[in-house]
């Protein structure tokens, strides 16, 4: 709120000096884990599953739990990060060069995570280890959202993340009277996104047994904030 009340007092100066303003507006999504899948596997037995909200860390927002892993989660147009922990007495790898980000367009990409530079995101990528009882922290991010743009005469060469859902921000140039038009109009273009689902398939090797999840993630709300 305090944030927002800013952005309209700045607003409110350049438009009593100008008469107009440029805003952007961003878009601000609420995603929840809706799904948990993986082929079944008769060698290990999965126990009760369970998805539920997170109330005691301020960093996610969604876990899963089975009988091998706990993972938290916290997923944005920017992001899907995640803590997974390891609840078995064996080693579990996840081999990254398998894992997959699927779009709205069930459309997979190839992932990149913690530790990957950008200019060796289409190298092979070594699996993580989480050792028994451990925990690591970690992010997934499609790799072909990574793209690299010259610099000029005006501007330094940057590396630059598309964000993983449509419609993230507009930038308007608009009266006082026109702002609550403008702000409802771009809050409708992104109500076309809610109920669209993305997908994190994360392979993990348990005692030499494939385990492969697959992680729905519904995008259940959706609102601007001016900048």
């Amino acid at each position: 709120m305090k944030y927002a009340f800013s952005a309209l007092l700045w607003f409110m100066l350049l438009f009593n000096f100008f008469g107009c303003a440029t805003i952007t507006f961003n878009s601000n999504y609420q995603l929840s884990l809706s799904g948990v899948s993986h082929p079944k596997n008769e060698t290990y037995y999965y126990g009760n599953q369970k998805i539920d909200t997170v109330t005691d860390n301020p960093k996610y927002n969604y876990f899963f739990e089975d009988s091998l892993v706990k993972i938290l989660w916290l997923a944005d147009s920017r992001q899907i990060t995640f803590s997974i922990e390891n609840k078995t007495d064996y080693i579990i790898k996840i081999l990254w060069d398998d894992a997959a980000y699927v779009d709205e367009n069930n459309h997979s990409h190839r992932v990149i995570h913690s530790g990957i530079k950008f200019n060796d995101r289409a190298n092979p990528q070594p699996p993580s280890v989480i050792a028994p009882k451990g925990i690591i922290d970690d992010f997934v991010f499609p790799a072909d959202y990574i793209q690299f743009i010259p610099g000029n005469e005006n501007t330094a060469p940057a590396w630059v993340e598309q964000s993983l859902i449509p419609v993230t921000s507009e930038k308007h140039v608009i009266t006082e009277s026109s702002l609550d038009e403008a702000q409802a109009k771009f809050n409708d273009s992104l109500k076309v996104n809610i109920g669209k689902n993305y997908q994190v398939l994360l392979p993990l090797q348990i005692d030499n047994t494939l385990h492969e999840y697959i992680f729905t993630f519904t995008i259940e709300n959706a609102a601007s904030e001016i900048e």
